[in-house]
């Protein structure tokens, strides 16, 4: 009954059965059922689609996240933070890597690309980027 106020269940057909918030949040591998719910992490040359590099690509890096949405959300957060620039901040004999950017703001962008995304049918077929 918790599970059904909470949206996470509905009932068809007298099945309970997942909604879209529960196989995202609960299911071990959602892509199995909805193989566009998925996160990109795509690195272009410059700053817009259309810069292309020496020669001739148009990104980088290319990669998915799959799973859960915490799991991939965890991954591409992780990723992203891997790949962008540090600086080295010395401090006496102390030295401390600055990322280009704040960890939470990562975080917080992911959170809100898969928070506010539009789930309804009409655009579900594409994904996170």
């Amino acid at each position: 009954q918790v599970m059904v106020q909470l949206r996470i269940v509905k009932l068809i057909d007298s099945v309970l059965r997942p909604t879209l918030t529960g196989l995202l949040v609960f299911g071990r591998y959602p892509q199995e059922y909805e193989p566009q719910l998925m996160i990109t992490f795509l690195q272009f040359y410059g700053t817009t689609e259309e810069e292309k590099g020496p020669n001739g690509a148009r990104f980088l890096d290319n990669r998915k996240f799959e799973g859960p949405m915490r799991e991939m959300a965890v991954q591409a957060g992780n990723y992203i933070l891997a790949s962008i620039r540090q600086s080295s901040l010395i401090t006496g004999m102390l030295r401390q890597d600055v990322p280009e950017y704040p960890e939470d703001a990562i975080r917080e962008v992911l959170a809100n690309a898969a928070v506010h995304r539009d789930y309804s049918h009409y655009v579900r077929g594409s994904y996170i980027q």
